[in-house]
């Protein structure tokens, strides 16, 4: 019988669970999830089953403690990721894609989206029809990530060592690359911190998770 290890487990949750966050804006709904009981405790459950994301987490459940109605709040954190990740801003942005960040000319559908074509290919994946972005965007990696880690989660599966090392490729090739720069643009143009933390808990997260795999 196979199963899931609870470290592979709580892997597959972390990456979806960001990548959720930098696909679209949160709505007024999440929000008042977030702020309910169940909401709360799912936050704290993913802060202690993966402590790099703790920082992210807290920087989340400090905007949920204001005194700022659900549809209040989720204006304001739309304004940010509109500034940050949809161009709003522009100089002061953070671009959520790998093109433009390894491009030359910091370009989108470039080599890094030509890359991640073939990924979502190889592994018989695809973008959801509603989700309009390049290949090459966060939240099109992190999902990749938690599928790959899905996979690679039961822990009786004689090609594990094949499955890990292909998460480490995947990580350096496609994540590593760019995202130390995409964590320091968030940090440094978000005023209100909430992303800039979440990006920099990703980082950290991702940072720990490459090591793992190579243990």
């Amino acid at each position: 019988m196979t199963h899931i290890a609870p470290l592979a487990d709580a892997r597959v949750r972390a990456y979806r669970w960001l990548a959720g966050l930098f696909a679209r804006e949160l709505t007024a709904r999440e929000i008042g999830g977030y702020r309910a009981v169940q909401g709360q405790a799912l936050l704290m459950d993913l802060a202690r089953s993966t402590p790099a994301l703790a920082g992210g987490v807290e920087a989340l459940r400090a905007a949920l403690r204001a005194e700022t109605p659900d549809t209040e709040l989720a204006l304001d954190l739309a304004g940010d990721y509109a500034r940050l990740f949809l161009g709003v801003a522009r100089r002061q942005a953070a671009p959520p894609f790998a093109s433009a960040y390894l491009s030359e000319r910091g370009l989108l559908f470039q080599e890094a989206t030509r890359r991640m074509e073939n990924v979502l290919r190889y592994h018989d994946l695809s973008i959801p029809d509603d989700f309009k972005e390049p290949a090459d965007h966060i939240a099109v990696e992190l999902t990749v990530m938690a599928e790959l880690a899905g996979r690679g989660a039961v822990t009786d599966n004689p090609a594990a060592r094949r499955l890990r090392a292909e998460q480490a490729d995947f990580l350096d090739i496609h994540l590593l690359t760019w995202l130390p720069d995409f964590a320091r643009d968030c940090a440094q143009f978000d005023s209100r911190g909430v992303y800039g933390a979440l990006a920099t808990a990703t980082h950290d997260f991702i940072t720990d998770d490459r090591t793992r795999l190579a243990a």
